[in-house]
């Protein structure tokens, strides 16, 4: 009869062998099984192995070195041979029955589903007759060794019938894995950082510049940086506080009755005439014609003439109810004396009220303040517009302010007053980092041979405007830096140079270097005193100590 053999791995699980015996076609089956393989370490995998084997009509042949798994093999009535051709051992029919019946499994049951997946639920055990066919299949071999005058097979523990771990290999992994990440931390974790103290002397420096509208970046060569026009336009209105003082109450009116002594021939007042009583001045509201005195021997009779008057100013103090007037017009002349009036009727409805006005004094104080606070507001409205890290310079700006208006004239009634005017401001502005930037490599290049700047940057210049055309955008002048010069240091061969030496060997190397005062070194970890392997990972800050 034709077999298929089927060769297994130590820790291949039942799950798969049956799955392996379900796709083969062939009826018998010959499993090669290497010793202490998980598959014959267990009468339970044995068991399930020879149930699965006849449900599928195949007839299965164990083949292996391990005396134990051939007798578990043939307890549960597998067929069995130590290699391949040679006589299978056929199984008591008796001794299959004997342990299909002692198999028990208590409290809980083995479980085999369609899905491939074997359950081993807690609790099962083996039955005792179980435990005794064991110790029997154990003790067969160990006599039969004996009687060939081998020495007697060693009897297993429980834990022998486990997969084997592969402790070796473990160990000669981890092994490798910890040898990988000790060289791998060796080279490139460790940094070191660099400390150079550098003999330097102070100088000023100076450089050209020109700032250009029109220019798309920075050039160095021809000293031109880029520039930014700002124009602002814009009507400018302040507003300023009136201070002037205005009377706008009412004025008492009655009437006078005026006499005339002074002469028999009429005498005419015309409208508006003065009269006085008690320092307060009233004037007449019409032409008025006073007869002349009679005399008729008893001495002389005055002529008399009604006319309406109104006080000269608003106030209740106009107020009055009798009193005489005199004419100052007359003052000087005999007339004076002989032209007086009296109180006909009442002087009435006199009142009192003071409002603010614009007086001249407020005009003129706007007008001298309103030019700077317009000049003011447009240069902050044009500031403004700068963009971030942008300046202006003074000179670099232009300013105008056209003519004045005030929304009021002089003695109008008001708290408060504008003055405008249309004002205009220009200027270019450009970047600080851009100029100190184009300054700094421009000072770079004048330093001279074996020479180099110890600041790594400027971070501001002092500059001077010579030329400002606003008009085409354009303005230049000079910029000036007091700055550190020493001894040129080549970083990076600095680095090539001391890259896994020793601290004290780089300390020599690095205190030898021409204008070099001292060097520190520290290290990550601090333990590790080598310089870094990596130069990436090697830190170099220059520091200048000034000449004396």
């Amino acid at each position: 009869m034709e077999h298929k053999i089927l060769y297994l791995e130590i820790d291949e699980e039942i799950t798969s062998i049956i799955d392996r015996l379900r796709k083969t076609s062939e009826a018998e089956i010959h499993l090669v099984v290497p010793k202490e393989a998980a598959l014959i370490q267990s009468i339970v995998n044995l068991k399930l192995l020879k149930r699965q084997a006849d449900n599928l009509g195949k007839q299965i042949q164990i083949i292996t070195h391990d005396k134990v798994g051939r007798n578990l093999a043939e307890q549960v009535g597998l067929h069995s041979a130590s290699r391949v051709g040679e006589e299978i051992k056929v199984p008591a029919k008796e001794a299959a029955e004997e342990a299909e019946k002692e198999i028990q499994f208590k409290e809980k049951e083995l479980v085999v589903a369609e899905t491939k997946e074997i359950v081993f639920k807690k609790g099962a055990v083996i039955g005792d007759k179980e435990k005794q066919a064991a110790q029997a299949a154990k003790e067969e071999p160990e006599e039969r060794e004996q009687k060939d005058g081998e020495k007697p097979a060693k009897k297993k523990r429980s834990s022998d019938f486990l997969p084997k771990f592969p402790h070796k290999k473990f160990a000669i992994i981890v092994a490798a894995v910890v040898l990988a990440l000790g060289i791998f931390l060796y080279i490139f974790v460790p940094m070191t950082n660099v400390r150079l103290k550098v003999v330097a002397q102070k100088q000023d420096l100076k450089t050209d510049f020109t700032v250009d509208k029109g220019a798309s970046g920075i050039n160095q060569p021809a000293g031109t940086i880029p520039g930014d026009l700002i124009s602002v336009n814009q009507t400018i209105t302040k507003k300023y506080q009136a201070t002037g003082k205005k009377e706008v109450g009412t004025k008492a009116t009655g009437s006078v009755t005026i006499a005339n002594t002074y002469s028999t021939v009429s005498q005419t007042l015309v409208a508006g005439t003065r009269l006085v009583s008690n320092g307060l001045t009233y004037r007449t509201q019409s032409d008025v014609n006073v007869p002349g005195y009679v005399d008729n021997g008893g001495g002389p009779v005055a002529g008399t003439a009604n006319v309406s008057v109104a006080a000269d100013a608003p106030g209740d103090q106009y107020n009055i109810s009798s009193g005489t007037f005199k004419i100052p017009g007359f003052a000087g002349t005999a007339e004076y004396d002989k032209m007086n009036g009296t109180v006909a009727s009442a002087m009435i409805g006199g009142s009192s009220k003071q409002v603010t006005v614009v007086s001249a004094t407020d005009i003129a104080n706007a007008e001298s303040s309103f030019t700077s606070d317009a000049r003011s507001e447009i240069t902050k409205d044009g500031q403004d517009k700068l963009k971030n890290n942008e300046t202006l310079n003074d000179k670099a700006q232009k300013i105008t302010v056209g003519t004045m208006s005030l929304s009021n004239a002089s003695g109008d009634q008001t708290d408060n007053f504008t003055v405008s005017a249309p004002a205009s401001f220009t200027g270019l502005a450009y970047n600080k980092d851009d100029l100190n930037k184009m300054a700094y490599d421009s000072f770079k290049s004048k330093t001279g041979p074996g020479k180099q700047i110890l600041e790594d940057k400027l971070d501001s210049v002092n500059v001077t405007l010579d030329n400002v055309d606003l008009t085409k955008g354009i303005i230049s002048g000079e910029a000036d830096a007091s700055l550190h010069l020493g001894a040129k240091l080549d970083e990076d061969q600095v680095k090539t140079s001391i890259s896994g030496d020793s601290q004290q060997k780089a300390e020599d190397y690095l205190k030898g270097l021409d204008g070099v005062s001292s060097a520190e070194l520290s290290f990550f970890p601090s333990f590790l005193h080598q310089v870094s392997r990596i130069k990436s990972h090697i830190y170099i800050k220059t520091e200048f100590v000034e000449q004396q």
